[in-house]
């Protein structure tokens, strides 16, 4: 009966060892406090990411424009350098009626100058 009352004594009560385990209240409110600051910069951080997001989406916005008026430019320039070409064609092949008009006058006078 004395094993069994040392038994019962061994497993009822807690150690003072043991209570000196658990948190004390200091450390408790730190630890709530730590929470919540870090449920603070969890929402600042998310807040962040948020306002990061709009300006990504502003600046893809922007950069699709930029390259809807680059293709148009270029479109543009195609186009400006293809009349340029044909211009320059048509200015040499109105020279090269000058030089024919200028030779056939030149031999239109001679003729004339010796009749």
């Amino acid at each position: 009966m004395l094993a069994a009352s040392g038994l019962l004594l061994g497993l009822g009560v807690p150690s003072a060892q043991a209570a000196e385990e658990y948190p004390t209240w200091s450390e408790v409110q730190a630890a709530r406090s730590s929470e919540q600051a870090t449920a603070d910069q969890v929402t600042r951080i998310t807040s962040l990411i948020s306002g990061l997001s709009a300006e990504v989406e502003a600046a893809t916005a922007l950069a699709l424009q930029r390259a809807d008026e680059h293709a148009a430019a270029v479109d543009a320039l195609d186009e400006a350098t293809g009349e340029l070409e044909a211009l320059e064609s048509k200015a040499a092949r109105a020279q090269a009626d000058a030089d024919e008009a200028k030779r056939q006058v030149g031999q239109l006078v001679a003729q004339l100058a010796r009749s």
